[in-house]
């Protein structure tokens, strides 16, 4: 007797158009004035989809955590503060998404649920950004190698280039008094370059020159 069999392949950092279901958006903000975010899911397959999402941050709860999402439709996932924080800084949460498939499949064949698991940041911001914090972000020089260094209460979404107008470099999330490795950024010993700042949407807010490390 040959009994269905369900094959659970867990996918990190997959492409959302390979398994049907989008999550509108690539990262995502919420301030300590919001009382709740909504993120957007979009099922433009023709098979039903589970959908399951989780926070790793326990002062935030998801709403629903596990829903099915119908072929062809839409649906929004609430991310809900638990309480105002107060806090005296950002912090960054991650928020995973897995999609899994409705089986079409009957009892005499095998066959596989491919589901796949995306990953999101949602940035919580603690009060106002204002442009003196953006200032604060530098290029060190630190054990010989240049590093990105965010002494500021907030956290950031940039890239770093060696020309203001180099457009190829990786986008790096640095949160409250983290350092980033720049290795592979082409930077000179010297570690001056130019920081780019995004918002939520990939829209380049801010642009700073990092002067040069004697």
């Amino acid at each position: 007797m040959i009994n269905r069999a369900f094959l659970l392949l867990m996918a990190l950092y997959v492409s959302d158009g390979r398994c049907g279901v989008s999550v509108v958006g690539t990262r995502f903000m919420i301030d300590d004035k919001m009382q709740h975010l909504n993120i957007k899911l979009v099922n433009d397959n023709e098979s039903d989809y589970l959908i399951k999402s989780t926070l790793d941050d326990k002062d935030f709860i998801i709403s629903p955590p596990l829903f099915l999402l119908k072929k062809n439709s839409s649906d929004m996932i609430t991310v809900i503060p638990k309480e105002n924080k107060g806090q005296g800084k950002d912090k960054t949460i991650n928020f995973t998404v897995t999609s899994i498939p409705k089986s079409t499949a009957n009892d005499s064949i095998n066959s596989v649920a491919m589901a796949v698991r995306s990953h999101f940041k949602i940035i919580y911001r603690h009060k106002t950004l204002e442009k003196a914090s953006l200032d604060k972000i530098i290029i060190i020089r630190e054990n010989n190698k240049c590093q990105l260094f965010n002494p500021s209460d907030f956290s950031f979404t940039v890239s770093v280039h060696n020309k203001n107008k180099t457009s190829d470099s990786r986008v790096i999330n640095i949160t409250p008094g983290e350092k980033v490795s720049l290795d592979g950024a082409g930077l000179a010993p010297s570690c001056g370059g130019w920081i780019k700042f995004y918002n939520e949407f990939n829209d380049v807010i801010y642009t700073a020159k990092s002067p040069e490390v004697q």
